[in-house]
């Protein structure tokens, strides 16, 4: 073999470095193909030969592979001949068999229990060796030593050298295995000291926000172990202890998760929440650790917030070539704080900024994901590399989460219809994910601050891992939904961020209704005693649906998908109904409505500031971001103006280049963006800075005004560019951000999507949610009257001419209210 360098990933891809000066780096071999289930490879030169040892996790253990050096392929070796194959921490080897003598032969390759020819020899501890082959049949191929107890006399575990244990101890990792070791005798126990955290929890640290931006209060992260607890098998499988019972009836253990306190109290929480033991009846009062295996699985890092009670996942890393250190998303931002810093660092990434959704340390790294599916690693300088493309599929997904598995990142996509769940692998290679239809012998654990897969015969022969993931959404809960716990009632009332989120949430049982006070607004719009003061108004869309009880009871009505409206809140316990996309009052409706014969759903929030001295009414939209304070921005003679609700005064936006120019600001993703009447787009952040996030469109002129509206749809920002002849809009153009390049594309089709554009609100709804006569690709605004213009064949015609459309603004007369 040439004397050069000679490296193989984990993949089996080996490469070599030609040249010391400019190491250039040649392949040599392909990866192995197939799935690989291995532990490690290992490369080992054997008279002349370069071979790759593959250590699996499942028989036969271990594997050999021979360098087909013109091929530049591996091929499997049944056999090392005359060869002994010696694996060592630093260095690996093979000499000949006769070099041992006579009785030597190359069975025995391997340093502690080996592979040679599909067969797996073992010592026990009378020296006595056998071989068991792949029937798991045992043969004898050597007597016990007959001088075995002076040898363990001579050679006792006690003796063992302190610098030697020394060397094992910093290899440990988990206070369980520290634990062990110096449970062994008392030589070990006195030779290296008691587990030692690298860091000291409980721990205050910042408050995750921008570093120009300093908060008031601190956070507190808490480290849960999560655990396998499993009895020993007992000769007379009764256990000794008072927790027999408990032990016998779970023969195969179960999981836990243990969080230090002040030393040296621990609270019992369950495995994939944060709830504590003494809701789960079955856990017992006290357990004897002599009685059980214990394991540990995986790590859980949170950060609570004691001023709201609030709680977020973080990552905690502590790799040897860097300071101990925290990752954490806030707001769909990216956070990094290194141990001992008093600020966090926020990871700038314009493509996925606000969109973050997981984290995970994989490989020692920080691994993020975003909600379409984008990967990325973020390296010690907190520089951000992407790992995997935006998964090509249906932007449905309520959330993404990313596990390790067997070596492997797999990211699991929570749906909002059926499967409910999916689950991708990631090929690093190409960038990109693949689903995954079975997950094999694992058991995939979601929490909410860790996440972790397990073999499912850990846990005995009777426990089976789900074959399909479909399975994982079709076991239905048997707890009834009124025991929910008001600990966690609590929780998810706090998530619910709308009117009609509470209503529901409220109205489902009584112990819910009791567990969260009735929906209260964020704020109160700023208001003056002025009568010529301007008036800032709330409005909700709604998308109000007969339920399909109601429905029912009248089979010869058409078929009825419900209808928008517009409500306002003018006072409390008031409410003045309005036309979805004007602020005019709405169609004669019925006097009354009874919501239990309907579901309700809000679609948007629109806001306007109405000036009495001109009459004059202008668009403004709100943000509540935890990064920002409550704020508003409008636009009013084409200049960007902002106003925080604890100010109560406008401020100019200032940007040269469109100023007095702007037609349009949304919030998207939490962030103000506003458009120039060219197509301009910039984004607004909470220091007012301006960034442009799109150039200006470029079109053909011609003698007709035009205006530009934006809109969100399915996670994207869109532009919609308005020809208008003479004062009504005559055609309509669609575009969609391209982020990386910052420029707007042509959109030819909405596909399932309508839009709606509204003068003080617009966006766009799934065509399937008004029923199946209903089709997508078509955009509604409001001129002198409701008009529908279909970007498939470019008709404007009024919604009355489509009956179908009208039913959208008008309730079906039929129904009775």
């Amino acid at each position: 073999m040439r004397k050069e360098f000679c490296a193989v990933d984990k993949d089996g891809r080996a490469v070599i470095v030609i040249n010391n000066s400019s190491l250039e780096v040649i392949e040599i071999a392909s990866p192995l193909k197939g799935e690989r289930n291995c532990h490690k490879k290992i490369l080992v030169e054997s008279a002349g030969d370069l071979l790759l040892v593959e250590r699996l996790r499942i028989q036969p253990y271990f594997k050999g592979f021979k360098l087909k050096v013109k091929d530049k392929e591996w091929v499997e070796t049944k056999s090392l001949d005359d060869r002994v194959m010696f694996l060592g921490g630093d260095c690996c080897f093979c000499v000949a068999a006769k070099e041992f003598g006579n009785g030597c032969n190359g069975r025995f390759d391997y340093e502690d229990g080996i592979v040679c020819k599909n067969k797996f020899s073992a010592v026990d501890k009378d020296g006595r060796a056998v071989v068991i082959d792949s029937s798991l049949n045992v043969t004898e191929i050597s007597s016990p030593l007959k001088n075995i107890q002076a040898m363990r006399s001579r050679f006792a575990w006690s003796d063992l050298p302190k610098e030697l244990l020394e060397i094992i101890a910093n290899s440990l990792l988990t206070r369980e295995d520290v634990c062990r070791l110096r449970a062994v005798c008392k030589s070990w126990r006195s030779s290296i000291p008691p587990f030692q955290k690298p860091i000291s929890l409980p721990l205050e640290v910042p408050y995750p926000t921008p570093s120009y931006r300093r908060h008031p209060n601190i956070a507190i992260l808490t480290e849960s172990t999560i655990y396998h607890v499993q009895p020993f098998p007992s000769p007379n499988s009764q256990a000794s202890t008072s927790t027999s019972t408990w032990a016998n009836w779970a023969s195969w253990g179960w999981l836990v998760k243990v969080e230090e306190m002040e030393a040296p109290l621990f609270r019992v929480l369950g495995s994939i929440s944060c709830q504590p033991s003494y809701r789960f009846p079955t856990f017992p009062k006290s357990i004897n650790l002599l009685d059980f295996q214990v394991s540990e699985l995986a790590k859980a890092y949170s950060l609570h917030f004691p001023k709201n009670g609030g709680t977020c996942k973080v990552v905690f890393s502590s790799r040897p070539d860097d300071c101990p250190s925290l990752m954490t998303i806030c707001a769909g931002l990216l956070f990094h704080l290194k141990i001992g810093d008093d600020k966090w660092t926020l990871i700038d990434d314009i493509v996925s900024q606000l969109c973050y959704e997981d984290v995970i340390l994989y490989n020692n790294r920080f691994c993020a994901v975003d909600e379409d599916g984008r990967t990325l690693v973020i390296d010690s300088t907190l520089k951000v590399i992407e790992i995997a493309s935006p998964l090509k599929n249906e932007k449905n997904g309520h959330d993404k989460i990313l596990v390790e598995s067997v070596g492997e990142l797999l990211l699991v996509e929570r749906l909002c219809k059926k499967p409910y769940i999916k689950v991708f692998k990631l090929k690093v290679k190409e960038k990109e994910w693949v689903e995954v239809k079975s997950l094999d012998d694992r058991i995939m654990f979601l929490g909410g601050d860790c996440s972790f897969c397990v073999a499912a015969k850990d846990f005995g022969n009777e426990c089976k891992a789900m074959r399909n993931t479909e399975e994982l959404s079709s076991r239905e809960s048997r707890a009834p939904w009124s025991d929910l716990p008001k600990e966690l009632s609590e929780i998810i009332g706090k998530c619910l961020l709308t009117r009609a989120q509470v209503c529901q949430f409220r109205s489902v049982c009584n112990p819910w209704r009791s567990s969260i006070p009735p929906f209260q607004k964020p704020f109160s719009l700023p208001t003056s005693g002025h009568p010529k003061s301007p008036k800032l108004t709330e409005y909700t869309i709604y998308h109000i649906q007969p339920s399909s009880s109601s429905n029912s009871q009248q089979a010869s009505t058409p078929p009825l998908w419900g209808w928008l409206v517009k409500v306002r809140e003018w006072k409390a316990g008031h409410f003045r109904v309005s036309n979805s996309l004007s602020s005019q009052p709405s169609h004669p409706l019925a006097k009354a409505i009874n919501l239990l014969d309907f579901r309700v759903s809000e679609l948007a929030k629109a806001y306007s500031l109405h000036f009495p001295t001109n009459g004059k009414t202008h668009k403004v939209v709100f943000s509540s971001s935890p990064n920002y304070c409550p704020s508003f921005m409008g636009i009013a003679a084409g200049v960007l103006f902002y106003m925080k609700i604890e100010d109560a005064k406008w401020t100019i936006i200032d940007d040269i280049v469109s100023q007095m120019d702007y037609e349009d600001v949304i919030v998207y993703k939490n962030r103000f963006l506003a458009v120039d009447n060219n197509g301009r787009a910039v984004l607004i952040d909470s220091s007012l800075k301006v960034t442009e996030i799109a150039s200006p469109l470029r079109l053909e002129g011609g003698d007709y005004k035009d205006s530009k509206i934006l809109v969100e749809s399915v996670g994207e920002l869109l532009l919609v560019h308005i020809v208008q002849i003479g004062k009504k809009p005559h055609h309509f153009k669609v575009f969609k951000l391209k982020v990386k390049e910052k420029q707007w594309v042509e959109v030819k089709s909405l596909e399932d999507r309508i839009m709606f554009l509204g003068r003080d609100c617009s966006f766009c709804v799934s065509a399937k949610d008004f029923g199946n006569g209903c089709k997508g690709n078509c955009i509604f605004f409001t001129d002198t009257c409701f008009t529908v213009f279909n970007l498939e064949d470019s008709s404007l015609l009024p919604v009355q001419q489509h009956p179908v459309y009208s039913r959208i603004f008008y309730p079906n007369t039929a129904i009775k209210l």
